[in-house]
């Protein structure tokens, strides 16, 4: 019997990571014994966050998140076309990008890693026995079916301030809490880490938590690392945490205080699937792309906007004083909306949407998209745009739709008060922001509508008007899906679950309208559908339901508030079963997600109320 060699490491790949410094060539080359000592001229991998440093001062990770996870992929591409690679590593950069490279890239290769030792200034290692010893506490050794986050603690260069912990897990929320520390010494030495045999040392601790951690944890939500060590002990703690298969991670960034404190705050967050979409820099063919979307879609959709409300405002100014109108009345179904009176105290759209605006030509950074009201000028994001093609398969006509839509749910925010100078601090009030986010909603959709039938008079039949609405609100819902993170999705946030449930249930009950009034009186009220038995998460003030981890106590169920003021609830049963709904969300399954709530309104068949009745609206 035969068996294959593993493959001789002859091809060396110095990786050079510049982030609080930069790394030079021959820094690397010395540190390994010189070009003798690779047997061939090395090929060169650099990675630059430096350019990143003022974002990160800001609490801004998002954009170097997306270039160390860019940088990982081509990495590994590289190494996976040589299986005779030698990899060598040396970075000083920012703890958690350092952490996240080693992520990105897994386990699947062995790394040398070296630091920049400050006694003797040079990169070569200070030993080549084992000089550090490792003690690991607080490994879980029984099985525990809790759900929770946990927390990883390792202090090999400074000890980690339990308060700056508290900060953000609290002692009975977390599941575990394993410390890493050296036997035998205080944990402020610098140089600790003196060996490769040490680098080892790190790696095994690292593996045996993580490893405890995933099998003694099967609920485990999320593990919070906290890590104060030379960045070789970074890099393979990286490696360690086997992020493909493994549960987020969020890491943090501790920057001593000019008082001698110092803070922590939540730097990147690593998941399976990457950084979000728009914090991942486009390829070359990509920025053409998003160069295209923005002059045959954004640029002609304003147009088509601003060609409206300019309509719009003539209308109003030919009309006899003292006689305004509410910004429902002469739009299509114009008596339906007087009867019914959805949110009556918002503003016309001629009084929101100015002439002579423009797109920015420069993508937007820290957000999908914006309008600036003082300089009058529409700004978006290139992935954003690129996303958008990608979701909508190259169709540029339901794009340029999805951007006048996008534009007038954009300009209401004014009225809401939500700017982006704002948009942070509102964030907090979940409830607030669901209940503007349907009227902003409901305002473009019935605009569109009422743009569409402008250029198409015979969509004004009712059940081709009926269709165009379910249309436009099913294009609608698509659109949220390009803000999410790729999937699966292990979470959603509370307030934006709800955000495609009301929708969903009132795409459904709009195809399912028999009259104008029927139709007019379903939207002019917002939906109240939530699902309860969710494991609640809490993070940064936000509030997330897991997808897959229900409470057995509360039961998973579906609760509507129909329009007789009566909750209906829904428990999981053959013909609506929960949990392969919100498997659905899990996987951004929109046709699923449709024919579930199909299902859902044809079981309530039994009710009077699954659609309003005509006798009922005022």
């Amino acid at each position: 019997m035969t068996t294959s060699a593993t493959p001789k490491t002859t091809a060396p790949v110095i990786v050079r990571h510049h982030g609080l410094r930069h790394v030079s060539e021959r820094d690397v080359i010395e540190a390994v014994g010189g070009l003798a000592a690779l047997n061939s001229i090395p090929r060169q991998v650099e990675i630059d966050t430096a350019a990143y440093a003022q974002d990160v001062e800001n609490a801004g990770w998002g954009a170097s998140h997306g270039a160390v996870w860019q940088a990982a992929r081509r990495l590994r591409a590289m190494l996976q076309v040589t299986p005779d690679a030698r990899v060598i590593y040396a970075g000083l950069a920012e703890v958690p990008h350092v952490v996240a490279l080693g992520a990105y890239l897994g386990d699947e290769w062995t790394v040398e890693s070296y630091d920049h030792h400050r006694e003797t200034g040079a990169w070569r290692w200070l030993s080549e026995e084992q000089t550090l010893s490792l003690e690991t506490t607080g490994l879980p050794h029984e099985r525990m079916g809790a759900a929770g986050p946990a927390v990883l603690r390792i202090e090999i260069s400074a000890s980690v301030d339990d308060a700056h912990i508290r900060e953000f897990v609290t002692e009975s929320e977390e599941v575990a809490h394993i410390r890493i520390r050296p036997k035998g010494a205080t944990p402020t030495v610098a140089d600790l880490v003196r060996s490769p045999a040490d680098v080892r040392e790190v790696r095994r601790a690292v593996r045996e938590a993580v490893s405890a951690l995933v099998e003694q944890r099967p609920n485990l939500t999320v593990i919070h690392l906290f890590i104060a060590a030379p960045v070789s002990a970074c890099f393979v703690t990286g490696q360690e945490l086997r992020i493909r298969n493994n549960p987020p991670v969020q890491t943090y960034r501790f920057r001593r205080a000019a008082d001698g404190a110092g803070v922590t705050r939540p730097a990147l967050r690593l998941l399976a699937t990457g950084p979000a979409p728009a914090d991942v820099p486009l390829s070359e063919e990509e920025q053409a792309r998003a160069l295209v979307l923005r002059l045959e879609v954004w640029e002609p959709a304003l147009r088509d906007v601003e060609r409206y409300a300019g309509r719009k405002r003539r209308e109003a100014a030919r009309r006899p004083a003292g006689g305004a109108a509410r910004w429902y009345e002469h739009l299509v179904l114009d008596g339906e909306w007087r009867r019914v009176r959805p949110f009556p105290t918002l503003p016309a759209v001629q009084d929101m949407i100015e002439e002579g605006s423009v797109v920015d030509s420069i993508s937007m950074e820290n957000a999908f998209f914006g309008y600036e009201r003082d300089r009058k000028r529409w700004r978006v994001n290139d992935r954003f745009l690129v996303n958008l093609d990608r979701a909508f398969g190259g169709d540029l006509t339901a794009a340029r739709t999805l951007v006048r839509l996008f534009m007038f749910h954009e300009a209401l925010h004014v009225a809401h008060g939500i700017t982006k100078a704002k948009v942070e601090e509102i964030g907090k009030f979940a409830n607030a922001l669901e209940h503007v986010d349907y009227t902003a909603d409901l305002y473009a959709v019935l605009h569109e509508l009422d743009r569409a039938v402008d250029e198409d008079p015979s969509l004004a039949s009712f059940e081709r008007l009926k269709a165009h609405a379910a249309d436009l609100i099913d294009l609608v819902i698509r659109s949220f899906w390009a803000f999410e993170d790729p999937a699966p999705l292990e979470r959603m946030e509370i307030r934006r679950l709800r955000r495609y449930m009301n929708w969903y249930w009132q795409e459904i009950r709009v195809r399912m309208s028999r009259t104008p009034l029927q139709l007019a009186a379903v939207l002019a009220r917002k939906p109240i559908v939530e699902i309860a038995g969710l494991e609640p998460q809490v993070e940064s003030r936000r509030y997330y339901g897991s997808l897959h981890r229900f409470d057995r106590l509360v039961g998973l169920e579906l609760g509507i508030v129909l329009d007789n003021e009566e909750i209906w609830r829904i428990a999981s049963q053959v013909t609506v079963p929960l949990t392969e709904l919100m498997d659905a969300f899990s996987r951004h399954a929109h046709t699923e997600i449709q024919q579930a709530f199909r299902s859902i309104f044809e079981n309530a068949v039994g009710s009077k109320h699954q659609l309003p009745n005509e006798e009922d609206v005022p």
